[in-house]
């Protein structure tokens, strides 16, 4: 960690720090590790080191939400996850006195709700490379799928991956995905104002009826 007048900040010679910590057995966290290791149905884990080193109390926690059962809006279904880190010293300069950071949000119009099981939608996020955080999730559609990968790093660069397309979310932090009938997708990336994540969900109805958003997932070949 390297601090100034500025406060926290996650610089060349943190990232340094960090990354040789990531290589010392003594600086792992070996709870979590072992946490990790008993995961059934994972791929390979690897340690991590102690979030602590990279300040004191610098982790306050991090979550998920959106809409799964899906909205009905202008005779269309969207369903939805949004990713926020809690206010940390890592972010809160940043993020103007609210309590969360949302850095990713996916916005998926659909033909397909599992309301029993909920088999059309998984959401994940891992905090284990603190003060940089991974979303991960998929939605299903009738006879497509999007699989996303979005992560933000201690120094604001953030971006996401969704089905191979990379996204630069210092251009707009919600992505819109239509399908279309021929399993093609089409996007549009859209500007999230720094909102609690209490506020969002009215904020991605108004998005989702704003006209040329409207004329994106109102074309003939949306599904």
């Amino acid at each position: 960690m390297t601090t100034n007048n500025e406060g926290f900040q996650w610089n060349y010679e943190a990232k340094i720090e960090n990354k040789n910590n990531r290589e010392d057995s003594t600086k792992w966290d070996l709870e979590n590790f072992e946490i990790d290791r008993k995961a059934k149905d994972q791929p390979g884990v690897f340690p991590y080191p102690r979030y602590d080193l990279v300040a004191p109390n610098s982790f306050n926690g991090l979550g998920y939400g959106g809409e799964f059962s899906g909205i009905n809006l202008n005779n269309k279904t969207f369903v939805y996850n949004y990713y926020y880190v809690n206010k940390n010293v890592v972010n809160e300069k940043f993020i103007d006195g609210l309590e969360h950071d949302v850095f990713f949000t996916i916005v998926v119009s659909t033909d397909f709700v599992d309301e029993r099981n909920y088999s059309h939608i998984s959401a994940d996020l891992s905090s284990r490379n603190h003060p940089n955080y991974l979303a991960q999730g998929f939605i299903k559609t009738s006879n497509n799928i999007i699989q996303y990968s979005a992560f933000i790093t201690g120094d604001r660069d953030s971006y996401a991956i969704i089905n191979s397309n990379l996204f630069d979310l210092s251009l707009g932090r919600l992505i819109l995905i239509v399908p279309q009938k021929d399993r093609s997708l089409r996007t549009k990336q859209l500007t999230l104002p720094l909102l609690s994540k209490d506020d969002l969900d009215g904020y991605i109805q108004s998005l989702l009826m704003e006209k040329d958003v409207i004329m994106l997932y109102q074309n003939g070949n949306a599904i």
